[in-house]
């Protein structure tokens, strides 16, 4: 780091102030936030400041305390797998036990340095999203698994089980990637910054709004429950800033539309909000879909028992239904008496297939 310019010693001498105020206790947290957003190179030079303090003494009872309060907690919720499962009759909605949020807080036993620079650098990666010098965040969920993530523009993303977000904020654009999966996002206005989801087949942008993007091999479908999108396919829009330009349609609020795997964007229609938004329910609602994406749902949410239909003329069959997502042993007792379907299980495998 270069500290021959005047502005490189002031911003030395002030990072020095903040950091000699919080090793004595009577620093101002706020104020030293405040200041580190205001540049990049602040961030930079207080860090060198802080790897740079090596003779500073062991932490005291009462530091550690104020180390352990400022790290605060997280703003990620987070949805378990469910162990026990209920079933619920078809139609009936399941209810859902709120959990509260999961805190977590610094170790133990280390010096006063290393325990602030662990404190600076869990709020100083809001910063980095900010300024954009900051790594993507990766947010994913992994089978039953559901997140609710708070980003650092007050946005909130809703991911569904299976599921693998990035998200990178600058001072031009706010992007997010989503890479496998479905989320639900609920958009901040933010007019200088556009909020864009990409996924391989689609470029989504939005601003003040609540949409709905599902990734599958088939393409990615857009549902919009507010505001409005703009939407467009994503030949080449692996990275930020690299966007094929926004170009109509526009879908509103109601409306859905898919985007094939070669970017063309399918005619829009209506769209059940109550469907769409099921999922954070753990409900799901098919309405005349084929066996093959019924029991591909399933799938997603449950480890055990994992379905297969064996053969194209059962996977073509076609059903409505409201299920419990935790319950596939519900939807499969509906196929039971299905006279042109076989259903077997063998330990935590079932199998269907048609009858010949």
């Amino acid at each position: 780091m270069n500290l021959g310019t005047d502005d490189d010693k002031r911003i030395t001498e002030r990072g020095a102030q903040y950091l000699g105020a919080l090793t004595e206790g009577d620093g101002s947290r706020d104020a030293l936030f405040a200041w580190l957003k205001e540049s990049p190179r602040h961030v930079e030079d207080f860090l060198f400041l802080m790897n740079s303090a090596q003779d500073i003494a062991d932490v005291t009872p009462e530091q550690e305390a104020r180390i352990e309060a400022m790290a605060g907690g997280s703003d990620d919720t987070v949805v378990p797998m469910q162990a026990d499962v209920n079933v619920v009759p078809i139609d009936a909605p399941r209810t859902l036990t709120e959990h509260a949020p999961t805190k977590t807080s610094g170790g133990h036993a280390m010096r006063w340095v290393a325990g602030l620079a662990a404190t600076l650098l869990v709020t100083t990666l809001a910063v980095w999203q900010f300024t954009g010098i900051g790594q993507r965040q990766t947010y994913t969920t992994a089978i039953g698994e559901q997140r609710s993530i708070k980003l650092a523009d007050g946005s909130m993303v809703y991911l569904n089980t299976r599921s693998r977000l990035e998200v990178r904020f600058t001072d031009n654009e706010r992007w997010l990637r989503l890479r496998e999966g479905e989320a639900l996002f609920t958009v901040k206005h933010d007019s200088a910054r556009p909020f864009s989801v990409h996924t391989d087949d689609a470029v989504i942008q939005a601003i003040g709004t609540q949409f709905g993007v599902y990734r599958q091999d088939s393409g990615t479908r857009v549902a919009v429950l507010e505001g409005v999108v703009q939407i467009s396919g994503d030949l080449q829009g692996s990275q930020p800033s690299t966007a094929a330009p926004m170009s109509p349609p526009r879908l509103a609020a109601g409306e859905e539309a898919s985007v094939t795997p070669g970017g063309a964007i399918l005619e829009r229609r209506p769209v059940n909000s109550a469907k769409a938004a099921a999922w954070r329910q753990r409900r799901l609602v098919f309405e005349d879909e084929s066996l093959e994406t019924i029991v591909a749902e399933f799938n997603r949410y449950n480890v055990t028992p994992q379905i297969q239909v064996l053969d194209e003329a059962a996977r073509r069959q076609r059903f409505s239904g409201t299920f419990d997502a935790d319950a596939p042993e519900r939807m499969v007792n509906t196929l039971v008496d299905n006279e042109s379907l076989v259903v077997t299980r063998t330990g935590e495998e079932i199998t269907i297939r048609s009858r010949r």
